[in-house]
């Protein structure tokens, strides 16, 4: 069972000076890791691969979806990763944009489920336009699929999220947990995306969830259409012991889900 959210993942060339900069605006360095092996079972998922990686998993002020550096090496410009947070009020160092053409439906989705004051900004530590919202602790993430019917299928009964309103062009789910650090919502819009691109692209490209049971959720996620899954490995993080599971769903989005062992 998909248990909840712990991160975003933000492909990067290396940790600094990202991680300095998000600190400076108020973001909480929790743990930071080199040279974590790369297990082979990702060697599928990148573009260039290395037998290890760097990673820095960042808090947001105050509350709300936490994001995680990822360093492979430099990323990939040659394509996009089609997730995109709703960046929270406190976290700094965004410019106005004006809103692309392509970008007005995503605007009145926003505008729909809630988020209407969202605005479109250049965020220093991005490398793709993002939206900002006027409150503190938002736990919203966009991601963009040639087919939201299809999408919405998937993690609906591939990954347990919850339905909450589907039109023809997005839609808007939820991931509830008993704690709501975990909580997320997942708002699908229809875009032009790479169903291969590889996780070492630039932006954001990888949402990760906790799991409870590691090998059934990655036979679910299978039984209900997964374009590609990982076979289980096992890593040490921050002193803990985990189990994960990699996927595409069959748009191509990457997700990782994460067993702790007990």
């Amino acid at each position: 069972m998909i248990l909840g959210t712990d991160h975003l993942a933000l492909s990067v060339a290396s940790l600094s000076p990202t991680s300095e900069n998000m600190e400076k605006q108020g973001w909480r360095l929790c743990f930071r890791e080199t040279d974590l092996p790369n297990h082979n079972q990702k060697r599928i998922l990148l573009s260039c691969y290395r037998e290890h990686h760097d990673i820095a998993w960042l808090a947001p002020p105050g509350a709300g979806l936490a994001l995680e550096l990822t360093a492979h090496g430099p990323p990939d410009t040659t394509c996009q990763a089609p997730y995109q947070p709703l960046l929270p009020s406190t976290a700094g160092m965004a410019t106005p944009r004006q809103v692309a053409k392509h970008e007005q439906a995503v605007a009145q989705a926003l505008k729909v489920i809630g988020h209407g004051h969202a605005r479109p900004v250049f965020w220093q530590d991005s490398p793709v336009p993002l939206w900002q919202t006027d409150e503190h602790a938002p736990t919203l993430v966009m991601l963009y699929t040639g087919d939201v019917q299809q999408e919405c299928v998937f993690w609906r009964h591939g990954l347990g999220w919850r339905v909450r309103q589907q039109e023809k062009n997005w839609a808007w789910l939820e991931l509830i947990s008993p704690l709501t650090q975990w909580c997320c919502q997942l708002l699908l819009l229809h875009g032009n995306t790479w169903p291969e691109y590889p996780l070492d692209s630039a932006g954001f490209t990888c949402l990760a969830m906790f799991s409870n049971d590691l090998e059934a959720d990655l036979q679910r996620a299978d039984s209900n259409g997964a374009r590609w899954l990982s076979a289980p490995f096992a890593l040490e993080v921050n002193h803990k012991h985990l189990r994960i599971g990699l996927l595409r769903t069959p748009g191509g989005a990457i997700c990782e889900l994460l067993q702790p062992e007990k």
